[in-house]
Protein backbone atom coordinates (compact mmCIF):
# COMPACT_ATOMS: atom_id res chain seq x y z
CA UNK A 1 0.00 0.00 0.00
CA UNK A 2 2.74 2.19 0.30
CA UNK A 3 4.32 1.20 -2.62
CA UNK A 4 0.94 2.84 -4.33
CA UNK A 5 0.36 5.87 -1.80
CA UNK A 6 3.50 6.91 -2.90
CA UNK A 7 3.93 5.89 -6.84
CA UNK A 8 6.98 4.60 -5.36
CA UNK A 9 8.06 0.91 -5.65
CA UNK A 10 10.93 1.32 -3.53
CA UNK A 11 9.21 3.03 -0.47
CA UNK A 12 9.11 0.11 1.20
CA UNK A 13 11.78 -2.53 0.71
CA UNK A 14 11.29 -6.20 0.72
CA UNK A 15 12.93 -7.19 3.79
CA UNK A 16 11.28 -4.38 5.69
CA UNK A 17 7.96 -5.93 4.15
CA UNK A 18 9.07 -9.44 6.14
CA UNK A 19 10.34 -8.12 8.72
CA UNK A 20 6.82 -6.31 9.30
CA UNK A 21 4.96 -9.41 8.84
CA UNK A 22 7.19 -11.30 11.61
CA UNK A 23 8.87 -9.32 14.27
CA UNK A 24 7.05 -6.72 13.54
CA UNK A 25 3.76 -8.25 13.43
CA UNK A 26 4.89 -9.72 16.96
CA UNK A 27 4.91 -6.08 18.85
CA UNK A 28 2.06 -5.17 17.26
CA UNK A 29 0.32 -7.74 19.29
CA UNK A 30 1.98 -7.35 21.97
CA UNK A 31 3.68 -10.89 21.90
CA UNK A 32 7.11 -9.97 21.13
CA UNK A 33 7.93 -12.07 23.84
CA UNK A 34 5.84 -15.08 22.83
CA UNK A 35 6.57 -14.58 18.77
CA UNK A 36 8.32 -12.86 16.22
CA UNK A 37 11.64 -14.69 15.79
CA UNK A 38 13.07 -17.90 15.91
CA UNK A 39 14.70 -18.26 19.49
CA UNK A 40 14.85 -20.95 22.36
CA UNK A 41 11.57 -20.65 24.62
CA UNK A 42 9.53 -18.75 21.91
CA UNK A 43 6.72 -20.52 20.16
CA UNK A 44 7.58 -21.22 16.59
CA UNK A 45 5.98 -21.50 12.98
CA UNK A 46 8.04 -22.56 10.07
CA UNK A 47 7.31 -23.14 6.97
CA UNK A 48 9.14 -25.26 3.91
CA UNK A 49 9.04 -23.98 0.30
CA UNK A 50 9.09 -26.16 -2.93
CA UNK A 51 11.27 -24.25 -4.88
CA UNK A 52 11.95 -26.58 -7.82
CA UNK A 53 10.39 -26.26 -10.77
CA UNK A 54 8.05 -23.28 -10.26
CA UNK A 55 8.20 -21.39 -13.22
CA UNK A 56 6.77 -18.37 -10.81
CA UNK A 57 9.80 -18.54 -9.24
CA UNK A 58 12.32 -18.39 -11.51
CA UNK A 59 15.09 -17.40 -11.72
CA UNK A 60 16.21 -17.80 -8.07
CA UNK A 61 18.29 -14.81 -7.79
CA UNK A 62 20.12 -13.74 -4.36
CA UNK A 63 16.95 -11.91 -3.64
CA UNK A 64 15.15 -14.33 -1.94
CA UNK A 65 13.31 -11.32 0.09
CA UNK A 66 11.35 -9.50 -3.22
CA UNK A 67 10.68 -13.67 -4.03
CA UNK A 68 8.94 -14.56 -0.70
CA UNK A 69 7.27 -10.93 -0.95
CA UNK A 70 6.35 -10.74 -4.55
CA UNK A 71 6.25 -14.61 -6.02
CA UNK A 72 5.47 -17.11 -3.27
CA UNK A 73 2.04 -18.73 -3.31
CA UNK A 74 0.40 -20.92 -0.85
CA UNK A 75 0.61 -23.61 -2.79
CA UNK A 76 4.15 -23.74 -2.22
CA UNK A 77 4.32 -24.70 0.94
CA UNK A 78 5.70 -28.22 1.70
CA UNK A 79 5.77 -28.35 5.07
CA UNK A 80 4.23 -26.35 8.24
CA UNK A 81 4.95 -26.73 11.54
CA UNK A 82 3.16 -24.88 13.96
CA UNK A 83 4.50 -24.12 17.89
CA UNK A 84 6.90 -27.15 17.21
CA UNK A 85 4.38 -29.66 15.46
CA UNK A 86 4.54 -31.00 11.76
CA UNK A 87 0.94 -30.18 11.01
CA UNK A 88 1.53 -30.85 7.26
CA UNK A 89 4.39 -32.70 5.23
CA UNK A 90 4.97 -33.03 1.53
CA UNK A 91 1.45 -31.28 1.01
CA UNK A 92 -0.29 -33.89 3.16
CA UNK A 93 -2.39 -32.41 6.50
CA UNK A 94 -1.40 -34.45 9.33
CA UNK A 95 -3.72 -32.98 11.96
CA UNK A 96 -7.30 -33.70 10.63
CA UNK A 97 -9.18 -35.91 7.94
CA UNK A 98 -9.38 -33.28 5.64
CA UNK A 99 -11.88 -35.39 3.47
CA UNK A 100 -13.90 -35.43 6.46
CA UNK A 101 -14.04 -31.70 6.99
CA UNK A 102 -15.17 -30.78 3.45
CA UNK A 103 -17.99 -33.50 3.83
CA UNK A 104 -19.08 -31.79 7.10
CA UNK A 105 -18.90 -28.66 5.48
CA UNK A 106 -21.06 -29.25 2.38
CA UNK A 107 -23.24 -30.71 4.13
CA UNK A 108 -23.36 -27.17 6.24
CA UNK A 109 -23.92 -25.40 2.97
CA UNK A 110 -26.44 -27.66 1.50
CA UNK A 111 -28.63 -26.80 5.24
CA UNK A 112 -28.03 -22.72 4.38
CA UNK A 113 -29.53 -23.33 0.84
Amino acid sequence: MHKNAAADPTAVSTSDVLTMATTEGSKVLNLADQIGTLEVGKKADIILIDMANKPHLSPITNNLYALLAYSEQGSDVNTSIINGKVVMRNREILTFDVREVVRQVQGIVERLL
